[in-house]
């Protein structure tokens, strides 16, 4: 299943017979800002990191430093400057 705008690309997950559901607001506003902060650093690590062979698992290598650093290491606002695993196991 697909989230998406009701932007016209979405004919085209018809064609492939993808399910959609059209969200324009609310959390939609959440994963929108999580992959613009991503596709941010996804450049900066390249610049600092480039590597060319093998490059898929040089890939996954970054989401997963990616995804502990966004959980365990960086402080959100929305929860009042506490990383979300700590919002999880030590704040609620």
């Amino acid at each position: 299943m697909a989230v998406v705008d009701s932007g016209p690309w979405y004919k085209a997950l018809e064609k492939l017979d993808i399910k959609r559901v059209v969200i324009s607001s609310d959390i939609r506003n959440y994963i929108e800002m999580w992959f613009k902060a991503f596709k941010r650093r996804i450049k900066v690590f390249d610049k600092y990191f480039p590597h060319k062979m093998g490059f898929v698992q040089h890939i996954n290598n970054w989401i997963d430093m990616y995804i502990t650093y966004h959980n365990y290491i960086r402080k959100h606002q929305a929860l009042k400057s506490y990383t979300p695993y700590q919002w999880e196991t030590c704040i609620n």
